[in-house]
């Protein structure tokens, strides 16, 4: 049985990213990765949540991730997108303050469940990471790697 009750189970019944915004404990609990309270939520604004990306290989790496479950940010709806910038320019000042860092921010999500692209996830998120870098230098090696 689904968590709406249904006989089906839905994307969010299997989602840890749909736990996590609802408040659910979700695997990485079961991992006994965090203890005691369940939310890893940093910040949150209506339609969007702030959480720490799990297994980062640097510091200062976050990840956006809607409320609602979609595949990329591509599938936001207008107003989605218009609270989301304001979310980034939050979570880019918040990092370069604090970090004193370049922040890179970027989403590599599905297009379709089964146009995946390159993405890790079925729920769209994006990322936002300080880096010693200068994000331009980033996106230099990026684009060099893609030719």
């Amino acid at each position: 049985m689904s968590k709406n009750g249904d006989s089906c189970p839905t994307y969010e019944d299997i989602c840890t990213f749909c736990d996590e915004v609802a408040g659910r404990p979700n695997r990485f609990h079961e991992f006994g990765l965090k203890e005691g309270d369940t939310s890893y939520v940093l910040t949150q604004s209506d339609s969007f949540v702030v959480v720490p990306c799990i297994g980062a290989l640097t510091d200062w790496y976050v990840l956006i991730v809607p409320r609602r479950h979609t595949l990329s940010v591509g599938w936001l709806d207008p107003p989605e997108r218009t609270e989301l910038r304001a979310v980034l320019d939050d979570v880019h000042e918040r990092l370069a303050r604090r970090s004193g860092l370049d922040v890179v921010i970027f989403e590599h999500g599905s297009y379709s469940f089964r146009d995946k692209g390159g993405a890790c996830h079925d729920h769209a998120h994006v990322h936002a990471v300080a880096t010693e870098r200068p994000a331009e230098d980033f996106v230099n090696y990026v684009t060099k790697l893609s030719k």
